[in-house]
């Protein structure tokens, strides 16, 4: 796959990440978008412009510039959280938080152990903030 290819898919993963937390009136600002273009540009240039590449910075970005501003009740973060959530496991898999376990450390599909979410660590933390959300009614990034 090309730079330029992958670099584009990558663009339209950071749009249509946008386009879910917009739903929710979550959406992030152009900085924050740009700080993400930049580090994955960054990531294509120093390291590899591959797709797994990218998808390992924009799991990276999205860790740190977006989930850290999401806190709140159930109410407020129960439909974004669950639509994060879909985004980092991917399409193809089970977006309920009861499908999915952690064990040593890992997110993994129950039953299927070498299934691994498209955005692992974003998801794991997900993961972890819904069942807060669940069980506390309240939930943030810091734990």
């Amino acid at each position: 796959m090309s730079s330029a290819s992958s670099t584009a898919g990558s663009r339209a993963e950071v749009v249509k990440l946008h386009e879910v937390l917009a739903r929710e009136d979550r959406h992030f600002g152009f900085r924050v978008a740009n700080a993400i273009a930049r580090f994955l540009e960054l990531a294509a240039t120093q390291a590899a412009p591959e797709i797994e590449t990218l998808r390992c910075a924009l799991d990276l970005a999205i860790l740190s510039k977006v989930l850290p501003k999401l806190h709140g009740t159930t109410h407020e973060l129960r439909d974004v959280l669950a639509a994060l959530f879909a985004f980092a496991v991917g399409e193809e898999s089970p977006s309920t938080t009861g499908a999915w376990t952690v064990r040593s450390g890992v997110l993994e599909l129950l039953g299927q152990g070498d299934a691994e979410p498209r955005l692992p660590r974003s998801a794991r933390k997900l993961w972890r903030m819904q069942r807060r959300l669940t069980a506390r009614g309240f939930t943030s990034f810091i734990e």
